[in-house]
């Protein structure tokens, strides 16, 4: 195994404790990746986590929009919302 995406930040928080623990480096041996860029979290990690970031505002608004009727969704749509990589140290590029 080269990389471990993880359900989310916190989670990325424990595997770099457990790589640690077990001698091995991120990125060097393991490649790390989280999700919902915990600005807490995320950037203070060393080497800084990798993660894909969720939008709230955006989610919140799109969200709103629909239950109220300004944004239309077919039935059985699915509401699709963006969420960008956030490209920092944990992973190393081959």
């Amino acid at each position: 195994m080269t990389g471990v995406f993880c359900h989310n930040d916190r989670v990325a928080m424990g595997l770099y404790d457990a790589l640690r623990e077990r001698g091995l480096r991120v990125p060097g041996d393991m490649a790390v990746v989280g999700f919902d860029n915990q600005e807490v979290i995320a950037g203070h990690l060393r080497p800084p986590l990798s993660t894909v970031a969720l939008p709230h505002y955006e989610l919140g608004v799109r969200g709103v929009r629909v239950l109220l009727g300004a944004e239309e969704l077919a039935p059985g749509e699915q509401l699709r919302v963006s969420c960008p990589v956030v490209a920092r140290d944990s992973i190393a590029a081959r």
